[in-house]
């Protein structure tokens, strides 16, 4: 397999995660959701559950374990087959309850290292398309579906695959499950396309709004892509989400018109964006935040959240 073979499995790691976690129990708990989906697939095998029945077969990872050594050799339909009844195991596995091979706890990563190769993605994008299109669209089918169109590189199927999950992911406290927002930016990053990248830039600050969890906001070019207007509305929304660690902008009059926004909103911040504060013609932004958030202490190293004196003259 080369880097970018390996480099694109390591993607859809994250995406298939995704799909375990939404069938796993109700009890993961808000921390470790925070920590990443990683986390989340560990303290799902954690979880105390009924036991599932007996079974006189081998481990399940023993199971994946030959199949990732024998599965380039089977013809597509074959490897397409063998995968499957293996997802559909890993699947089984979660909902009764952590389901352990002889050494390790089965993982969703497991079962990304064991894709068969890419001659048998088209295959396995079909099947998976024939299987899942019977009956109620679940969680797992769609994303499974998402996974197998990811594979083939089909982009207007990924995004009608995230709309078909935003329709049926479940929404707890008003706030939408912050995975499909993890999903949705994954996707952003791959997409060429203004109205989509907009699109799903706006899903992203909505989640966040609702109380989806904070991190990292990477804002796109948006004046570039959707005019000054529409570049302002969403500057508005998302300089001022409470919960976020950075929010990091792209494109410099994108940057710039954060810069004016953040003048003009200052009253509403709830932490200073002193990340905006990078060029020289961001004084104004400069006095604004030091007037409503004063620094502690000159000369001191400081954390996020806190006045950074030398950041005005960074690049």
């Amino acid at each position: 397999m080369n880097f970018l073979q390996t480099l694109r499995r390591l993607r859809l790691f994250h995406l298939f995660i995704f799909a375990a976690c939404l069938t796993a129990s109700p009890r993961v708990s808000k921390a470790a959701d925070y920590r990443g989906t990683s986390a989340l697939l560990d303290e799902l095998s954690k979880q105390v559950s009924p036991p599932p029945k007996p079974s006189t077969g081998k481990p399940l990872s023993s199971e994946i374990a030959e199949f990732k050594e024998h599965g380039a050799d089977l013809a597509p339909d074959k490897a397409t087959q063998q995968w499957l009844q293996l997802v559909q195991k890993f699947h089984d596995s979660v909902k009764q309850g952590p389901l352990k091979g002889s050494d390790h706890p089965v993982r969703a990563r497991d079962l990304i290292a064991a894709l068969p190769p890419p001659a048998s993605w088209g295959t396995l994008s079909k099947e998976i398309d024939k299987t899942q299109s019977s009956g109620k669209p679940g969680l797992f089918g769609s994303t499974l579906k998402l996974l197998g169109h990811l594979l083939i590189s089909d982009e207007n199927q990924q995004w009608s695959d995230l709309h078909q999950l935003e329709l049926i992911s479940p929404v707890v406290a008003g706030r939408p499950d912050s995975r499909l927002v993890s999903v949705t930016k994954a996707l952003i990053a791959q997409t060429a396309d203004p109205a989509r990248i907009i699109a799903g830039t706006e899903q992203e600050i909505a989640g966040l709004e609702k109380g989806g969890n904070g991190g990292i906001l990477e804002l796109p070019d948006l004046v570039t892509l959707a005019g000054k207007d529409k570049a302002q509305s969403l500057l508005r929304r998302a300089l001022v989400i409470p919960n976020m660690f950075r929010i990091e902008v792209a494109g410099d009059e994108t940057k710039k018109l954060g810069r004016e926004v953040s003048v003009e909103i200052i009253d509403h911040m709830s932490r200073p964006l002193w990340e905006l504060v990078n060029s020289l013609d961001a004084t104004q932004l400069y006095e604004a935040l030091d007037k409503k958030f004063p620094a502690s202490k000159e000369g001191t190293i400081v954390t996020h959240g806190d006045k950074l004196p030398c950041t005005i003259f960074s690049a």
